[in-house]
């Protein structure tokens, strides 16, 4: 039903002005009305006290990677209503649908496109997984592609050429989508923007071009020695008149910056952050992630990496502040969850460092608010007060205009059709510490018992998954014999999170694959992927969590299984291959897509155990895994050494 909330003043966000006394109304998660506290009846409405608090739009954080909905309770209980997803998937698109639906507060997702990166020198993208493009003419069908599944915007990453930008900047405007993302790192913001970029994220790339003496910035953090020598050429040598002239470009062209300063400082916590209380709302893996020395330079050079690093972030935020001088459009963004970027509570970290770049309270929320509606097109729908736009609120006890940091802590949010109060927001992080504090959890794998060809039953396999140590998952596998002399494999695989996925794998007598379905059930639904072959080659259909259904074609003869089909169907394939293959090539799943695969392996044979290091070749994305079959062929270990290192082991206990 309707809620009022009376007697507040109203910050609209229109301008930087305040009304007092205000009772504003809102139904069915709109505004309905607002005007002075005594003209509106409030009969039969649910009443909020707003006497002596402050009432403005709710916040968006425009630079986020959500993958968890319970994180919702940390968004919300810090007065953010809207989060800009930087990495998109069909579980992105679901759970908007979901939010949207008013199934759950929110936050309200706006998600881009899964990354589009080129390949690097290694031929790999830089993050795992990624998409990519190796020629222009790629770049129209990928951006329709993900227009028509429903990403609204493209992000684009820092492999890329000139002319694989220039095409995907093309492309993206023919879709009506802005293209967003990282300067790729051989060009220009200039050349990027005449490339067609619309947005830059966390200042990537700003200072190439843009330091005295025509140096260059090789920010490679791979080699602590040259990224702590190029810090210290940025920190000493930027150019300071041409950042001022590409602001007023900015500025001039209207293309936005997202500068994320929080997750620069993220990677170089203080003591104060490595003890936050705040650390307890996350999962344990995260945590111990996050407080290992993962990346930590060698001991020689830690001390002055951490003094360059604190450096280098007075850069950013000395950049930011010609931004604004400059009148270049800004949104304000974190990227969290990386390193002390703690999802809903760093917006209040990153507000701090935008007034530390001389933006006032007023200008600094509004790159949050109405500026943050602006950027993604949707000015008309939210970002201020007014009737008729959504009802995304925050209610807070003091005036955030004298001092940003009264926006902690709100008194309430309304949100997408909910009205939570400081006890409603203090209980949902109550159950979020809860929830990731309780041990991990894995379903065990099951299977229906299967009878072979002659009424014996078929032996079933187990098999536990440890990443860091810790339990992550179970696997329940059975080979069924095929009366051709192929093979039928059913598998379940359960993950921590309550993540299952199940393959039934059919493979003919020479273990090359003929059908495949693969069907991962998660909290927000079923993900379906199908593969048949027919007279060309492999044939794959893939139904997303979102409802969206694509089919991709690969022409081709036989092949093999790869990984993609679980654990025991490529372990099958291992074990029939002739004793002198080195090399073969399998189908492989890649982003939904069917690809063919190179994989070479190099065996060790022992009394007990044959093991085949097998090194898979996919394009963009290699990997390398180990497996352990006995004298039998059967399958007793595997290592996946992958970005995180998985190890399967035999577990008949279960």
């Amino acid at each position: 039903g309707p809620v009022a909330i009376v007697g507040a003043t109203v910050i609209p966000m229109d301008s930087e002005r305040v009304v007092e006394n205000q009772t504003v109304v809102i139904e069915s998660g709109r505004i309905r009305s607002m005007g002075p506290t005594p003209q509106i009846d409030v009969t039969n409405m649910r009443v909020v006290d707003g006497s002596g608090k402050y009432l403005l739009p709710a916040l968006a954080d425009m630079h986020v990677h959500h993958w968890d909905l319970s994180e919702a309770a940390m968004y919300l209980a810090n007065g953010v209503a809207v989060v800009r997803n930087m990495w998109g998937a069909s579980f992105h698109l679901a759970a908007q649908q979901l939010i949207d639906r008013g199934e759950v507060p929110g936050p309200r997702i706006i998600t881009t496109s899964p990354l589009v990166d080129g390949l690097g020198r290694t031929g790999t993208t830089l993050w795992p997984d990624s998409g990519f493009i190796t020629h222009p003419s790629q770049a129209k069908p990928l951006i329709e592609r993900h227009v028509k599944q429903g990403f609204s915007q493209i992000k684009v990453y820092q492999q890329l050429t000139q002319e694989a930008l220039s095409a995907l900047g093309r492309a993206s405007q023919e879709a009506g989508v802005m293209m967003v993302g990282h300067c790729p790192d051989d060009i220009t913001y200039e050349r990027s923007i005449d490339s067609g970029m619309g947005c830059f994220e966390h200042l990537t790339g700003i200072f190439t071009g843009h330091l005295l003496g025509g140096r260059d910035p090789d920010l490679d953090w791979k080699d602590p020695e040259l990224f702590l020598r190029s810090m210290r050429t940025v920190v000493e040598h930027t150019d300071l008149d041409a950042m001022r002239k590409l602001g007023a470009l900015l500025a001039s062209r209207q293309v936005w910056n997202c500068p994320t300063i929080t997750v620069h400082q993220g990677h170089n916590p203080t003591s104060e952050a490595k003890d936050s209380p705040l650390l307890d709302y996350l999962p344990r893996n995260v945590r111990d992630w996050w407080l290992s020395p993962y990346n930590a330079p060698p001991e020689h050079l830690r001390a002055e990496t951490e003094t360059v690093k604190g450096q280098m972030v007075d850069k950013h935020i000395e950049v930011l502040s010609i931004l604004r001088q400059q009148g270049a459009p800004v949104v304000l963004g974190t990227d969290t969850p990386n390193p002390f970027v703690i999802p809903g509570f760093a917006i209040h970290d990153e507000f701090d460092n935008f007034v530390a770049a001389g933006f006032t309270p007023f200008e600094a929320i509004r790159c949050a608010t109405s500026e943050a509606a602006r950027f993604v097109d949707q000015s008309n729908d939210w970002g201020t007060i007014e009737v008729g736009k959504r009802a995304d609120l925050l209610l807070v006890s003091d005036n955030p205009l004298s001092n940003v940091r009264n926006l902690r802590e709100p008194s309430a949010i309304f949100v997408n059709g909910w009205a939570l109060l400081r006890e409603d927001l203090d209980r949902l992080l109550d159950d979020r510490r809860d929830k990731v504090n309780e041990p991990p959890h894995v379903a065990h794998a099951e299977l229906e018992p299967k009878m072979g060809t002659h009424g014996a039953p078929i032996n079933q396999r187990r098999f536990s998954e440890h990443r860091g140590g810790s339990l992550s998952g179970r696997v329940c596998c059975h080979c069924i014999p095929r009366p051709d002399g192929g093979q039928m494999i059913e598998e379940t695989y359960s993950m921590a999170g309550g993540i299952q996925q199940t393959f039934r794998v059919f493979l003919n007598s020479g273990r090359r694959l003929e059908r495949a379905e693969c069907v991962t059930e998660r909290e927000l639904g079923r993900e379906t992927t199908t593969v048949d072959k027919d007279r060309s080659g492999y044939r794959v259909t893939v139904e997303g969590l979102d409802g969206h259904e694509r089919t991709s074609h690969l022409e081709s003869g036989h092949l093999y299984p790869s990984e993609s089909f679980g654990l025991r169907a490529f372990a099958d394939v291992l074990k029939n291959l002739d004793a002198d293959a080195d090399e073969f090539e399998v189908l492989s799943i890649t982003r939904g897509d069917a690809d063919k695969t190179s994989v070479s392996i190099e065996r060790t044979k022992t009394d007990m155990t044959t093991e085949f290091n097998v090194k898979i070749d996919r394009t963009g994305t290699p990997k390398k895994q180990t497996y352990r079959l006995d004298n039998e062929g059967q399958l007793e270990s595997m290592d996946d050494l992958g970005w995180v290192t998985r190890k399967f082991a035999a577990d008949e206990s279960a």
